[in-house]
C-alpha cells in the first residue's frame, strides 16, 4: 500500500532572486540572494483529501484525527510538554523576559512572550534537503 512517508518523489523548489543589503555591511554593500518563490496555499480541505486517497481512512476519518491533533498539541504545550509527531518533527514552547538582578525579584510578570517553536525531524529535512531548485521569473520556469 502506498505510504506518503514512504514516498521517493524527487521534488522542486522553485526560487526567485532580489537584491538586498549584506547584514553588517557598513557600506551599504548589497548582493542579490534567492527566496522560495511559493505556490498555493494547500488546505486543511486538501490534506484531508490527500490523506483520505492514500489511506484506508475517509474524508471524515481524517478530518476528525487532524482536528483532534490540533486541538491536542497546544493542550500538551500548556502543561509543559514537548510533543513530539512523529516523521513531521517537534513542537516545544520558548519565553522571553526580562532580567531582574536578583532571582527573588523575577515573577511571571517578567515573562513577556511566549512562543511555540518546531524542530523539523531528520526524515523531513532529509526529505527537503533532495529536492531540486528551477528560478522562477514571471510566471516562468527559468
Amino acid at each position: 500500500m502506498f505510504h506518503p512517508l514512504n514516498a521517493k518523489i524527487m521534488m522542486t523548489i522553485n526560487y526567485d532572486i532580489a537584491k538586498r543589503p549584506v547584514l553588517g555591511s557598513e557600506n551599504g554593500e548589497e548582493k542579490w540572494f534567492a527566496h522560495v518563490k511559493n505556490g498555493e496555499k494547500v488546505t486543511n480541505r486538501n490534506l484531508i483529501f490527500d490523506i483520505a486517497k492514500a489511506t484506508s481512512l475517509t474524508s471524515t476519518d481524517v478530518m476528525g484525527v487532524l482536528e483532534s491533533l490540533f486541538t491536542d498539541i497546544p493542550d500538551h504545550l500548556l502543561r509543559g510538554r514537548t510533543v513530539v509527531a512523529g516523521d513531521l518533527g517537534t513542537f516545544y514552547l520558548t519565553v522571553r523576559s526580562e532580567g531582574t538582578e536578583n532571582e527573588e525579584d523575577f515573577s511571571a510578570y517578567n515573562i513577556k512572550k511566549v512562543s511555540i517553536r518546531f524542530r523539523p525531524s531528520k526524515y523531513l529535512k532529509n526529505r527537503i534537503a533532495g529536492a531540486n531548485f528551477i528560478k522562477y521569473e514571471n510566471g516562468n520556469h527559468k
